[in-house]
This record gives structure tokens, sequence and C-alpha cells, in this order.
């Protein structure tokens, strides 16, 4: 008998929510004694991967149209690698994870065997609702089973771009709870940090909306006595940081890079702020709220999923004002979050729905 074996395919795994999500269920099929592999587009690895988790790199990292021309080549690598694969395992889950992947696999003669993985909501690109957009989305997904990672991502595939109502399931994206505990617990690295602060995490772009925060964090005086610290790298780094300079926020702004003790960070924040402008599930800040600290969150698809009942109080409008305000009631009073809350977002329970999902399409569709 075969081995069993979970592939999972991605662009690479540099830092990234998407990125993240790959990392904790390939930890947790490890565990369970599943061989893991991981195949990477790109050479890129930010993330680290016990010794037991295969990578596969199948290609250099590029960009603009080289990217686009290589599809059907990078799409004849893949397939060759799954063909090894399928013949040394048992395949018991095939997944495919960020928009270029998707262009890949939809090439690959082993389409129809992925679960195409949707982690964000369509209408934040260009175009989205184009004519041209939709014949995009039907081409890529129509015959292929998806996975949303939160209702209101389903929603828009049926509703918006006429998916198979039956091919499209929501499945939330895993957190190992049992990780972030002994990590948050764990000796850091980090030097002790001896002043007080808020924190917000994510790759420095324009959809993580940092400099909206930043302008509410003055505009709310907090800066008079916490400074706010931002996680992650990327592309708008010098402009955020001229914004800062122009609100005369220098010193109080605390850029600090990449770090891999992000629960660290978590646990001794006074408040977390996830000020995206579109979060299709908002991993970050349910990562924030079991380690502890209270959550501010501008209001979209995934954070609505997540901050109900008592919580609903913290979601903002995107904007400075009212960002502003609930930054300032969070840090006065938040409600106690229940350790049951976060059963529904269990790594192990996630898991257990994503292999019974991909056994169910394999038998329905004869594969």
């Amino acid at each position: 008998m075969k081995e069993k074996a979970a592939v999972f395919v991605i662009n690479s795994l540099q830092n990234g929510g998407a990125e993240r999500v790959v990392v904790n269920q390939a930890i947790e099929l490890d565990n369970r004694g599943i061989h893991v592999i991981v195949i990477m587009i790109h050479d890129l690895q930010f993330y680290n991967l016990p010794s037991t988790i295969e990578t596969v790199v199948i290609s250099k990292y590029m960009t603009g149209m080289k990217k686009l021309f290589e599809v059907p080549k990078l799409a004849r690598c893949l397939d060759s690698k799954l063909d090894d694969l399928y013949s040394k395992y048992n395949i018991v889950l095939l997944t495919t994870n960020l928009p270029y992947s998707h262009y890949i696999c939809r090439f690959s003669k082993y389409y129809r065997r992925f679960m195409f993985v949707m982690h964000s909501s369509q209408y934040r690109f260009p175009h989205s609702k184009s004519m041209l957009f939709k014949a995009k989305m039907s081409f890529l997904y129509r015959k292929a089973n998806v996975v949303a990672v939160s209702e209101g991502v389903r929603d828009e595939l049926v509703s918006v771009y006429r998916l198979d109502a039956k091919k499209v399931v929501t499945i939330y994206n895993p957190i190992s709870f049992d990780d972030i505990s002994n990590e948050m617990n764990a000796n850091s690295d980090t030097d002790t940090v001896s002043y007080r602060y808020i924190l917000g995490v994510g790759r420095l772009c324009e959809e993580k909306n940092f400099d909206t925060l930043i302008k509410a964090f003055k505009k709310s005086r907090i800066f008079l006595s916490h400074k706010l610290v931002i996680l992650g790298i990327g592309d708008d780094k010098d402009k955020l940081e001229k914004l800062a300079h122009e609100l005369y926020l220098d010193d109080q702004v605390v850029f600090y890079g990449w770090s891999n003790e992000v629960y660290y960070w978590m646990k001794n924040a006074d408040l977390f702020v996830c000020s995206s402008k579109d979060e299709s599930f908002g991993m970050a800040l349910l990562e924030a709220l079991y380690c502890g600290c209270p959550v501010v969150s501008v209001s979209s698809t995934g954070p609505r999923e997540i901050m109900c009942g008592n919580l609903k109080h913290y979601l903002s409008e995107n904007d400075v004002d009212d960002l502003s305000d609930k930054m300032i009631d969070a840090l006065r009073y938040y409600p106690e979050i229940k350790k049951d809350y976060f059963e529904r977002f269990d790594v192990n329970k996630i898991m257990d729905e994503y292999l019974k999902e991909y056994n169910c399409m394999v038998i329905k569709n004869g594969l």
C-alpha cells in the first residue's frame, strides 16, 4: 500500500497570510504522519518548515510579462513532478493557492484533481466587475473544485462570477492554537521592549492600508502613551516612513521589519489593529485575539465573520476618524474572549474538513 501524501502548490513561502495558512496545514498533516510536499513556483522562502516536510522549487523568481509567458512551461514542470508523486504516494490532498499558481494549475493535466483555494475577494482587483475579468474567472474556475476561506468569498464567487455552488465549499483558514501558546510563552530572542505599543502586522502595500492606521494613530493621540509597531516588509516602506515623518511621528512609529516572533509581539501589545481594506479571512486578528490582545479591525468580509457578538463594536469603517475612535474605545475597555470561541478555527478541525471534502471530491468525480 502506498504511503499517504498531501501536496500544496503555492507561489512561494514569502511573508503573507496565504503562505502562513499553507505552513499551518503542512505542519498539522506532517504531525499526523502524512508525508507533505510543498511545491513552490518561485524560490522565495521566509517561513520555516520541519525537515520532514519536502519542498520543491520549479522556477527562479520572475516579474512582469515573463511570468505570464512561462505559465505553460511551468505547468509541464509541475505535471512532471506530480507524475512522480502519484507513482509513489496515495495523494489524499492536493491544493493550489494564490492566483499565479492557479493559472499554472489550470493548464495542468491534473486540473480537476486540485482544490483551488481562494484566499481573497476578487473585488480588490482592478476591473473585477468587467466582462473580461468575469471571463477570466470562468476560464480558471468553471470546472474547478474551489475552497473559499469565508462565506463572504463564497457568496461572491457564486453570485458575481456564477461558479457552480455545488463545487464551491467554505473552509475557514486553520490556526494552530497549540503552536501559538507554545511560541508566545517561549523565551524570546527579541530584545525586551520597554515601551507600551499598539501593533500592526502585514505586508507594506496599499491593500494593508497602513497609511490610514498611522493617521488614526496620530488623530487618536495614542502616540502620547504608546508607540505604533508595524511588523512586515514591502514596497511601501519608504512612503509610510515619509508619512510618519510628516506627522512628526518619527520616534513613535517603529517599522520593525520581518519577525518570526509575531506572537511575542501580539502577547505584549496593548492593542492590535487590522487596517486592511479587504481581509477575506483575517488570520492575524484571530491570532492576536488568542494571544489575549484586544483587536480593532476595519470592517470587511473576513473580520465581520470573526468579530461577532460583543466584538462587533470594534469593527471600524475604512475611515481615519472612525478607526481612531474604535482604537480609543478598545484601550479603555474590551470584552473577555472565552476559549471555546476559537474552536471552529482550530487546525485539527479544519484539516479534517479538508481531507473529508477532498475525498468526497475524488469519489464524486471518479478520479
